[in-house]
């Protein structure tokens, strides 16, 4: 009796994630996931206002962000460009979002609409985008982002 209430037991243990449709890893990704959307909100939004103090902790010290042009700044750069109002994002509208998570690290991939005013020109445009994120005391940080312009409809 004690055999078939062990395997009785043991079954359920095994096979509890299944039947309630959920296991700690699917828990742990979903958290992951809506951590780095947040970030991600937090950092276009940060970019709009342009809040660099709210920057400074988002962006890694060794960022790499590579806009649509091909240009590529390093986090002081991409700073100062705010700073200066070279470039000012008015609106930023992701879609399509995917998230891949690989330990302390998310890359995401997606579409945004783009409307900002550069050299006094408002310009709007959508662009497909890839970002990289890492985890680093206990806050996630952009350490990449790279994007590239997509035809006009």
């Amino acid at each position: 009796m004690r055999t078939v209430a062990f395997i009785l037991a043991s079954n359920l243990l095994l096979f509890a994630p299944v039947i309630w449709g959920q296991t700690s890893d699917s828990t742990t990704d979903a958290t992951i996931e809506s951590e780095v959307l947040e970030t991600q909100a937090r950092r276009f939004q940060a970019m709009i206002d342009v809040d660099l103090e709210a920057l400074e902790n988002i962006l890694s010290g060794d960022l790499t962000y590579t806009h649509t042009s091909g240009w590529m700044e390093t986090k002081g750069e991409f700073l100062s460009s705010l700073s200066s109002q070279l470039i000012k994002y008015k609106s930023i509208r992701p879609t399509d979002i995917v998230i891949r998570i690989y330990d302390n690290t998310a890359v995401v991939t997606g579409i945004s609409a783009m409307r900002i005013i550069y050299k006094e020109n408002l310009l709007a445009f959508s662009i497909r985008f890839i970002e990289v994120y890492q985890k680093n005391q206990g806050n996630w940080q952009l350490v990449a982002w790279q994007a590239s312009r997509l035809p006009d409809e």
